[in-house]
């Protein structure tokens, strides 16, 4: 392959790094997903041992690793085929892996996938989806949320003029806390550990009470104790609280009711039929 080949594949995916070697392309079929997949072949950038500092290293064979990148299209996704050179030192016998900033060591998921699912997961779409669109596990796209502070700082400088209060379940089936912007963004401003009542009261009072006071709504469902934090820590805010909770409890009110009534009938006659 020539170099302009090699150049046009490395800026077509965005790569940067000077030991990748393209090699050729090819589409393979894994588990009835037609994949395509990038050979390449990194070289170990230097002569100099890092254990014994030599300028002792042998080549040693290589060591194949696919590794699943960013793909324009989810129903075509791409795998990185690297053929990592392995070197040896002649001193001290360590040997050693070439390894590329494109992906972190001992990893087989690209930087750039991560970073990808870390921007999405700012967006109103679920796991499932997320992880379906980069070729992931949804486990894999809740690690990275765990791990991640750059989706939702615990602390920021100014609260939402209308808030959202709500939980979610998240890593290990736990239920964590979470506050967003109401105002139509949507945006997030707090994801919390848990949602113990401790746990969100010391959250809000770190801001002191005269950004506390500029919250005009605060939206949340039935949780008792979600009320009464609001009405003591925010002393302008009006509680509202969704309607989907509201007609919720209706319907199964309604439900409890009908299935009373139907139980005065037979239930052979006509009426416990209708």
């Amino acid at each position: 392959m020539m170099t302009s080949d090699t150049n046009f594949i490395e800026f077509a995916l965005g790569i940067k790094d000077s030991n990748l070697i393209f090699r050729g392309y090819f589409y393979k079929f894994i588990r009835l997903i037609k994949y395509r997949v990038y050979e390449f072949t990194l070289i170990y950038p230097d002569n100099v041992c890092p254990e014994c500092h030599q300028r002792q290293l042998v080549k040693f064979g290589f060591s194949e690793v696919n590794t699943k990148f960013t793909a324009d299209d989810a129903s075509h996704p791409v795998i990185l085929r690297i053929h990592k050179q392995r070197v040896r030192c002649k001193n001290c016998q360590h040997t050693q892996l070439a390894q590329s900033p494109i992906v972190q060591k001992y990893c087989h998921i690209a930087n750039k996938v991560r970073n990808k699912v870390i921007m999405s997961l700012q967006d109103d779409r679920t796991l499932d989806c997320i992880a379906n669109d980069n070729n992931i596990s949804p486990s894999t796209v809740n690690r990275y949320l765990d791990q991640s502070r750059a989706i939702a700082p615990l602390i920021k400088q100014e609260l939402p003029i209308n808030m959202a209060l709500d939980e979610f379940r998240g890593v290990n089936r736990q239920l964590h806390f979470i506050c967003i912007d109401n105002d139509g963004n949507h945006k997030i401003q707090a994801i919390l550990p848990d949602r113990y009542k401790r746990t969100i009261e010391n959250y809000f009072l770190s801001f002191p009470l005269q950004e506390r006071a500029r919250v005009k709504t605060i939206s949340m469902d039935l949780n008792s104790y979600y009320q009464e934090i609001a009405r003591r820590l925010f002393p302008n805010a009006q509680i509202i609280i969704d309607r989907f909770h509201v007609v919720a409890m209706l319907t199964r009110a309604f439900n409890q009711y009908r299935a009373q009534v139907m139980k005065r009938f037979e239930k052979t006659s006509r009426n416990y039929r209708l």
